[in-house]
């Protein structure tokens, strides 16, 4: 057999085999399965590919991430360009990838303004002469991190109240804290769901200004093992009960400044008036004495 046949059969022999180890160097890997990111924030969700050595390559690269949940297409990138014509809408403006590394070999899926909803399964898919793919789960908690908290009266009650309101998710158990311990006397807690599925918390309860005490209002994530709580001074009551005693006095003054002005308006139209009525009055008599003079009489 010539040298030339030879090698043509070794070359066709072995071809397989060379396919199969270039396919099989195309792997797709994750830095961590799962991402943990809190309602609002942004996270990154990331999945690397082997680039080799000729950058130009990913001229070719095609990409897409999908959410598993709800079969929502995230974003597609075709032959290195990114195409967003069928992104789904609850994605559009908060999710896009991070072109400037992908020639570190870096799939990196940038979403913004976390939602609860964004939470479950991503699927990347990766080909470049070959193909791959990875799934990344994702959570989103909503910590009940940010609580208000205030103090109000009811003066036909003769009734103090303290309320402390949060967002979170899941519900969260409330209770209150006097002086480091638990309060005996109840707390009336209410929820609504928002649009966006949180719950938004108030508990209330009642309390005597004229004894000092140190209040805390605690909100208790099962779910996530997390405990916020803020706190409340006697002093801080004081504070507030000033404030509001001020409050209410400038709204009595304000609206007794009000009166007045609205009085000396009331005056100065009705002077304004009268001396119209007068000013006509006067014409009125000199017309009739011009018309007596030239031998008529006005009726």
């Amino acid at each position: 057999m010539p040298a030339g046949e030879y090698l043509l059969c070794i070359f066709f022999m072995w071809f397989p085999t060379f396919t199969f180890l270039f396919v099989a160097l195309f792997v797709v890997t994750v830095q961590q399965s799962t991402y943990t990111a809190q309602y609002g924030d942004k996270v990154h969700l990331i999945c690397i590919f082997p680039v080799g050595e000729d950058i130009k390559n990913l001229q070719k690269l095609k990409m897409s991430w999908e959410h598993l949940d709800t079969s929502q297409e995230v974003l597609i990138l075709n032959n290195g360009k990114l195409d967003l014509t069928h992104q789904a809408d609850t994605f559009k403006g908060r999710a896009t990838l991070l072109m400037d590394v992908l020639n570190t070999g870096q799939a990196v899926l940038e979403i913004r303004n976390l939602k609860l909803s964004d939470s479950g399964k991503y699927r990347c898919v990766l080909q470049l002469d070959a193909s791959d793919h990875k799934t990344i789960n994702l959570e989103v908690q909503a910590s009940y991190k940010i609580i208000y908290i205030y103090s109000h009266s009811s003066p036909a009650d003769n009734e103090d109240f303290l309320t402390c309101q949060s967002l979170g998710f899941p519900l969260a158990e409330v209770y209150w804290q006097n002086n480091g311990g638990n309060i005996t006397l109840p707390a009336t807690t209410s929820h609504i769901l928002t649009s966006d599925g949180l719950y938004n918390t108030t508990s209330t309860i009642k309390y005597r200004p004229d004894i000092k005490q140190n209040y805390s209002c605690v909100f208790w994530n099962k779910a996530l093992k997390q405990k916020t709580q803020v706190f409340f001074g006697y002093q801080e009551l004081k504070d507030n009960q000033v404030a509001e005693s001020h409050f209410h006095a400038m709204i009595i003054i304000s609206i007794f400044i009000s009166l007045l002005v609205m009085m000396l308006v009331v005056c100065i139209k009705r002077k304004g008036c009268f001396k119209c009525f007068r000013k006509k009055g006067k014409d009125f008599h000199h017309k009739r004495a011009i018309v007596r003079m030239s031998g008529h009489t006005m009726i």
